[in-house]
């Protein structure tokens, strides 16, 4: 099945990650510095997936995973990227 690109649902794992590895309730909401940084990563994977959409590469779920985890570890969130 396809579905289109959905960036608010890969922000939305990512905050989720981010919440697990600082135990904030999933109702609570992250702290602004925390939150601000999940929209960069958010960015840069939408980025990312649109470059190698543009070069033709196939973007298969298990393909945007990876981009988001090495995005978090280039954010330096290399424990929230264990989580994700």
């Amino acid at each position: 099945r396809t579905a289109p690109f959905d960036r608010g649902r890969i922000l939305r794992a990512i905050e989720s990650a981010f919440k697990a590895e600082n135990a904030v309730p999933k109702e609570d909401p992250l702290e602004d510095a925390a939150q601000e940084k999940v929209r960069r990563i958010a960015d840069a994977v939408t980025e990312e997936v649109r470059k190698q959409a543009l070069v033709g590469e196939p973007l298969e779920v298990e393909r945007i995973q990876d981009i988001v985890e090495t995005q978090l570890m280039r954010f330096e969130a290399f424990a929230v990227a264990r989580r994700y």
